[in-house]
């Protein structure tokens, strides 16, 4: 059995348990353990499968008839006869030659006299295994992952153990029935140095596993950052994942932070429902930040942060759902939307906060509705931009609550000039209307409270404190009347506005890289 660096303390104890009460007198006594001690030379060292480890042990003279007894994963190893006076020995073992990247393979040392007792604590060593060769980039120590020339992964699994740093040369692709299991706290680093962009593909049939925590999350991100040079946006190309379509799994991704990457940072092509999703950032892509089309994934706690194309982007036939999504864009980049549904996808989306770069900024747009889309977006937040907090155009179509487009319960302020436009023939009721007796109607219940002078042109509009373009969370809970849950068990509760409620449940805490490149706290 190979064991994890977490459980070796249990898994030691557990050992020397085992061995004292083999060792019973027939009255069921313990032996005693004098504390003859054994010193090993080094706690542990790394190694690949096959090769031979070495290490140096020391004692005092145990006595005649003794033996050095040895265990390995939990079993007993071998038995080396100690001579009158002997006070050191040399352990050499062969790894086994199956050992996966950063198994780790504990040893325990002991003496026992000629009754076979144990007269000497449990002494350790362990081994780390490594699969590939350390080398140095700027300053830093990276392990070189060793693909074939192509980077086509045709067979098996490619694992980055917890904790370590990896290199990576070229793309990678990994093909139908392939797996790239990735460990928390992971950190790969992408070449930078070739003047190409390289990507990370998960083809259709092929498996992630991409298993994160809110302290140790898994990041792809420039080798720039190692080279002691400025990452930029482009250093590298997308985080590509492909599915089989509706219903389809390609693994689990959880807490995944992907920096500095091109054209697309996370990127999601026919993904299936079947796929766990949760807990990604796009950090600073030269293009969209997020973008699925097609499948019907379903994923929550996505966050966006100045990407240079728009934070989002949901196309073609996308038909999942999504919960808990920041965008945030500082600065002006272009005249792009910050969150766009575009195509024929139809996702339903709660709880989203996209932020701008203020009001006063060159053109640049919150959320977009466009094409022949027909999404359903709820107890949101757009604000801080120039113009246009919500636009509809092309074949968009709204009617009310039930109908194929629905933008409700939601919150558009601070964008001076058209929060709400329309660029249709379908009219745009999200903002409210006037009717015959010229009073004002809200059938989406969106944050409008009326129109100045009665000019629909002109709605006033609710604001939320705290909210704005250095900020995603409020000061204080604002409610809605909207709870996702009755649309789909897959939605958390959450009858607020906004992808936070308030800075009690920030969910960014730890693993989010914040506006200013710093990790959020």
């Amino acid at each position: 059995m190979k064991k994890r660096n977490g459980v070796f303390a249990v898994v030691l104890a557990g050992m020397l348990s085992t061995f004292v009460s083999c060792s019973k007198d027939d009255k069921g006594t313990p032996a005693n353990i004098e504390g003859n001690a054994i010193e090993v030379a080094q706690a542990s060292t790394i190694a690949k499968p096959g090769t031979t480890v070495s290490v140096a042990l020391s004692f005092a003279n145990p006595g005649n008839g003794t033996m050095l007894v040895i265990h390995r994963d939990e079993a007993p190893l071998r038995s080396v006869p100690l001579q009158d006076g002997q006070e050191s020995y040399t352990f050499e073992d062969t790894l086994p030659a199956n050992l996966e990247e950063g198994d780790v393979v504990p040893y325990a040392f002991f003496i026992a006299d000629e009754k076979n007792t144990i007269t000497s604590d449990a002494s350790a060593f362990e081994v780390s295994v490594a699969l590939y060769d350390e080398i140095t980039i700027g300053s830093a120590p990276v392990y070189q992952i060793e693909l074939p020339e192509d980077g086509i992964i045709e067979t098996g699994k490619v694992k980055l153990a917890a904790g370590r740093k990896y290199w990576l040369p070229h793309t990678i692709h990994f093909m139908s029935g392939t797996e790239l299991q990735m460990e928390a706290g992971v950190e790969l680093y992408m070449n930078t140095e070739t003047g190409e962009t390289y990507d990370v593909v998960i083809d259709e049939g092929a498996q992630v596993d991409v298993a994160g925590t809110a302290t140790a999350p898994v990041v792809v991100t420039s080798d720039k950052l190692l080279r002691d040079q400025e990452a930029e946006p482009g250093d590298w190309g997308q985080f590509n994942i492909k599915g089989a379509g509706n219903g389809s799994s390609s693994g689990t991704v959880e807490y995944l932070r992907v920096e500095y990457a091109g054209d697309r940072g996370f990127r999601l092509q026919g993904v299936g429902s079947g796929t766990t999703i949760n807990y990604v950032q796009a950090y600073r892509a030269l293009g969209e930040g997020i973008m699925p089309t097609d499948g019907d994934v379903r994923m929550k706690y996505l966050v966006a942060t100045n990407c240079e194309g728009g934070g989002f982007r949901f196309g073609d036939a996308y038909a999942g759902y999504v919960q808990f999504a920041i965008s945030q864009t500082t600065s002006f980049y272009d005249e792009v939307e910050a969150f766009t549904i575009r195509e024929t996808a139809s996702p339903v989306i709660s709880n989203v906060t996209i932020v701008g770069p203020g009001e006063d900024v060159d053109d640049t747009h919150g959320m977009r509705m466009r094409a022949n889309s027909s999404g359903k977006v709820y107890n949101s937040i757009v604000a801080d931009f120039p113009r246009r907090g919500l636009r509809l155009n092309d074949e968009v179509t709204v009617t009310d609550l039930q109908g194929p487009t629905v933008f409700a319960y939601s919150y558009i302020f601070h964008v001076p000039r058209d929060p709400y436009r329309d660029d249709t023939d379908n009219g745009n009721p999200f903002q409210g209307d006037l009717d015959a007796e010229n009073a004002f109607q809200n059938p989406f219940f969106n944050n409008v409270t009326g129109f100045e002078d009665n000019d629909e042109d002109e709605p006033i509009l609710a604001t939320i404190d705290g909210i704005g373009t250095t900020s995603y969370i409020p000061q204080a809970i604002t409610n809605s009347a909207f709870n996702p849950v009755s649309v789909d068990a897959f939605f958390s509760e959450a009858n607020y506005v906004g992808a936070v409620s308030e800075a009690s449940a920030d969910w960014t805490k730890g693993w989010v890289r914040n506006y200013e490149g710093n990790i959020h706290q």
